[in-house]
């Protein structure tokens, strides 16, 4: 058969020749084999997503074509790079040449750089520039060999795309704020949570965030540099695995329900830029102190009961009817009652913390009550009350002057001396008694007087 095959073409050639007739044979020996660029994958790439972006390191597997007569034996490939304004570390490693062996009719091939044919292998390497603009064509050159010294010579062009990533603001939380309560106040120092999301369509690597905020109510905002997202990658569609959190103190004279903005710039590790911004909102605090209660702790005649003419020591109590708790509450007592001197102290009394529903430890106050203070009395003593976020809160309440429980009456005598020291009374003596009053009372009587005095003629 390879005989007959030989012995016709021989004819046909001749044929050709002699006759100068355009022959199929002829012409596929004239043309020979044709090697050209056909196509290429991304077979990695920095993100994953087979496009090429700016700031990655991409491997690329290039196919080639025989579109010639006869295959192609021994076929090999070099490629480079005239301009690298936007890329480096341009690498066939380790060869100077891909071999890619037989490539037959109408076939394509590719090949790796080290001759493997694993679904990772790749034909060359580089690295593309972070500043790379979107659109640029980074050219690529191919110079073609056979094993029967034809050669050939392409080009294709590699595009620089827009990252189909998109990182923007997902959500925050309140890690930490003065009362704990997590709910921003005024006078707070506060410690936000603050996650990300890639609202994209390819994975974002290395991403970091920079925070701040123009707000006049807003201080020792932190912290100024950017904070890394980068221990994982935000896949597209993915809120990111790591917070990053910011402090700041939020002025007492805040007012309920403003706005806080905060902007966000962001970055990623190939030079990718987004801006986004969110609020936080600053809530009036759910704390709330009012006047619980008090007690007597001390009074002139020691029954807790007060009297007129008596210096009195109120302990008195506060609570936090609140759902938040109160830290640094301080309360300032005073009165407007005509009766009442010396009322001490004028300074706030420091109650510290009062976490919601909680009675507070108690404050002093010491007061005295004029003796014509008529029973029944009640002497008005207003609280203004403040915590340490700059809330203030005002109460009163009241005390009553009682009628003192004390009851001095006459209990007995005896003749202490008279004229004949008999200890009898007799006419025309001059008589000395000794008068024993008794308290039939519930109170102590202090500083008892007596005036005693007789209307008989004798």
């Amino acid at each position: 058969m390879r005989n007959i095959y030989v012995a016709s073409l021989c004819v046909c050639l001749l044929s050709a020749c002699t006759l100068n007739l355009p022959d199929p044979i002829a012409d596929m020996i004239k043309k020979g084999p044709a090697v050209e660029y056909h196509s290429y994958d991304v077979v990695s790439d920095s993100n994953g997503d087979s496009i090429v972006n700016k700031g990655e390191t991409v491997c690329l597997r290039v196919w080639l074509k025989n579109a010639g007569a006869i295959a192609a034996k021994g076929v090999k490939a070099t490629f480079s790079v005239n301009d690298t304004t936007y890329i480096s570390g341009f690498s066939l490693k380790p060869q100077a040449q891909v071999s890619y062996g037989d490539i037959f009719i109408s076939y394509k091939s590719w090949a790796a750089y080290d001759g493997s044919s694993f679904s990772s292998s790749y034909t060359f390497r580089f690295s593309v520039s972070s500043s790379t603009p979107v659109g640029t064509q980074i050219p690529i050159s191919i110079g073609i060999t056979d094993g029967s010294g034809n050669t050939w010579a392409d080009t294709f062009s590699v595009t620089v795309e827009a990252t189909k990533a998109k990182v923007a603001y997902g959500s925050h939380s309140v890690y930490y704020d003065n009362n704990g309560d997590k709910i921003i106040n005024n006078g707070e120092m506060v410690t936000l949570r603050v996650y990300l999301k890639n609202i994209g369509t390819s994975t974002a690597n290395g991403v970091k965030a920079t925070f701040s905020t123009a707000s006049t109510y807003v201080s020792g905002f932190t912290p100024a540099a950017p904070i890394s997202y980068s221990s994982t990658p935000i896949p597209a569609g993915s809120s990111s695995y790591n917070y990053g959190e910011i402090q700041f103190s939020v002025s007492s004279t805040t007012p309920a329900g403003t706005q806080i903005p905060i902007s966000i710039s962001i970055t990623d590790g190939s030079g990718n830029t987004w801006a986004d911004t969110f609020s936080v909102t600053v809530e009036a605090t759910k704390a709330r102190i009012a006047y619980n209660s008090h007690s007597v702790y001390s009074d002139s005649n020691g029954d807790k009961i007060i009297n007129n003419g008596e210096a009195v020591t109120l302990r008195v109590y506060l609570k936090n009817i609140g759902t938040s708790t109160a830290n640094g509450v301080k309360a300032t007592f005073s009165t407007a009652s005509t009766y009442v001197s010396g009322f001490t102290p004028a300074a706030p009394i420091s109650y510290s913390s009062i976490s919601a529903g909680s009675s507070s430890i108690y404050g002093e106050i010491q007061f005295s009550v004029s003796s014509s203070t008529p029973a029944g009395t009640q002497i008005p003593i207003s609280i203004s009350i403040t915590d340490g976020s700059g809330n203030t809160w005002a109460e009163t309440f009241s005390v009553t002057v009682e009628a003192t429980k004390a009851r001095i009456a006459y209990n007995s005598h005896s003749v202490y001396s008279d004229s004949n020291g008999d200890k009898i009374i007799n006419k025309g003596e001059t008589v000395t008694l000794e008068v024993y009053l008794k308290n039939t009372g519930t109170s102590a009587a202090k500083g008892v007087k007596a005036t005693f005095s007789t209307v008989s003629a004798y």
